[in-house]
Protein backbone atom coordinates (compact mmCIF):
# COMPACT_ATOMS: atom_id res chain seq x y z
CA UNK A 1 0.00 0.00 0.00
CA UNK A 2 2.66 2.40 0.67
CA UNK A 3 4.44 1.99 -2.61
CA UNK A 4 1.24 2.43 -4.39
CA UNK A 5 0.09 5.68 -2.01
CA UNK A 6 3.73 6.81 -3.37
CA UNK A 7 3.22 6.24 -6.58
CA UNK A 8 -0.11 7.55 -6.49
CA UNK A 9 1.41 11.50 -4.71
CA UNK A 10 3.55 11.23 -7.52
CA UNK A 11 1.54 11.25 -9.68
CA UNK A 12 -0.63 13.98 -8.47
CA UNK A 13 2.62 15.85 -8.60
CA UNK A 14 3.57 15.46 -12.37
CA UNK A 15 0.10 16.18 -13.52
CA UNK A 16 -0.06 19.91 -11.16
CA UNK A 17 3.35 20.74 -12.84
CA UNK A 18 2.40 19.70 -16.05
CA UNK A 19 4.10 16.41 -16.76
CA UNK A 20 1.54 14.73 -17.78
CA UNK A 21 3.12 12.13 -19.61
CA UNK A 22 5.37 11.43 -16.32
CA UNK A 23 2.01 11.75 -14.31
CA UNK A 24 0.62 8.63 -16.85
CA UNK A 25 3.35 6.58 -16.41
CA UNK A 26 3.33 6.99 -12.71
CA UNK A 27 -0.36 6.01 -12.41
CA UNK A 28 0.36 3.09 -15.04
CA UNK A 29 2.80 2.08 -12.27
CA UNK A 30 0.35 2.15 -9.11
CA UNK A 31 -2.02 0.11 -11.59
CA UNK A 32 0.43 -2.48 -11.79
CA UNK A 33 0.59 -2.56 -8.56
CA UNK A 34 -2.93 -3.06 -7.45
CA UNK A 35 -2.78 -5.69 -9.74
CA UNK A 36 -0.12 -7.47 -7.71
CA UNK A 37 -2.84 -7.39 -4.83
CA UNK A 38 -5.36 -9.35 -6.92
CA UNK A 39 -5.23 -13.16 -6.55
CA UNK A 40 -4.14 -14.25 -9.93
CA UNK A 41 -4.66 -18.19 -11.46
CA UNK A 42 -1.96 -20.41 -10.32
CA UNK A 43 -1.09 -21.22 -14.05
CA UNK A 44 0.24 -18.14 -13.64
CA UNK A 45 2.76 -17.94 -10.13
CA UNK A 46 5.93 -17.10 -10.33
CA UNK A 47 8.37 -20.13 -10.10
CA UNK A 48 11.36 -18.36 -9.22
CA UNK A 49 11.54 -18.59 -5.72
CA UNK A 50 9.31 -15.35 -5.25
CA UNK A 51 6.94 -15.98 -1.66
CA UNK A 52 3.87 -15.67 -2.52
CA UNK A 53 0.49 -17.50 -0.79
CA UNK A 54 -1.49 -19.88 -2.41
CA UNK A 55 -5.76 -19.97 -2.13
CA UNK A 56 -6.88 -23.96 -1.74
CA UNK A 57 -10.38 -24.40 -3.03
CA UNK A 58 -11.82 -26.69 -0.41
CA UNK A 59 -13.60 -29.32 -0.52
CA UNK A 60 -16.34 -31.77 1.13
CA UNK A 61 -15.23 -30.22 4.72
CA UNK A 62 -13.68 -27.06 3.92
CA UNK A 63 -14.53 -24.06 2.73
CA UNK A 64 -10.80 -23.09 1.23
CA UNK A 65 -8.07 -21.78 2.72
CA UNK A 66 -5.22 -19.71 2.42
CA UNK A 67 -1.23 -21.40 2.67
CA UNK A 68 0.87 -18.59 3.21
CA UNK A 69 4.71 -17.96 2.40
CA UNK A 70 5.14 -20.40 -0.35
CA UNK A 71 7.46 -21.01 -3.53
CA UNK A 72 8.17 -22.94 -5.99
CA UNK A 73 11.98 -24.74 -5.79
CA UNK A 74 13.19 -28.06 -7.41
CA UNK A 75 10.02 -28.58 -9.40
CA UNK A 76 8.11 -28.65 -6.33
CA UNK A 77 5.85 -26.18 -3.80
CA UNK A 78 7.19 -26.04 -0.54
CA UNK A 79 5.60 -23.84 2.44
CA UNK A 80 7.28 -22.42 5.76
CA UNK A 81 10.65 -22.89 3.91
CA UNK A 82 10.66 -26.69 4.14
CA UNK A 83 7.46 -28.12 4.01
CA UNK A 84 6.34 -29.92 0.47
CA UNK A 85 2.75 -28.44 -0.65
CA UNK A 86 0.15 -31.51 -0.50
CA UNK A 87 -2.26 -31.86 -2.85
CA UNK A 88 -0.90 -28.58 -5.19
CA UNK A 89 -3.85 -29.88 -7.61
CA UNK A 90 -6.29 -28.20 -5.73
CA UNK A 91 -4.87 -24.81 -5.38
CA UNK A 92 -6.44 -22.17 -7.79
CA UNK A 93 -4.97 -19.09 -6.71
CA UNK A 94 -2.00 -17.27 -5.48
CA UNK A 95 -1.14 -14.01 -4.45
CA UNK A 96 2.26 -11.64 -3.53
CA UNK A 97 2.71 -12.30 0.52
CA UNK A 98 1.89 -8.87 1.56
CA UNK A 99 4.30 -6.50 3.12
CA UNK A 100 4.49 -6.29 6.98
CA UNK A 101 2.91 -3.82 9.48
CA UNK A 102 4.81 -0.49 9.17
CA UNK A 103 4.11 0.16 13.14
Amino acid sequence: MKEIREALENAKTAVAIGLASDGVWIIDEALTLLDKMDWQPIETAPKDGTVVDLWHKGGKDCKGHRTPDCFFKDGEWLHGGLFPVMGIENYTHWIYTPDKPNK
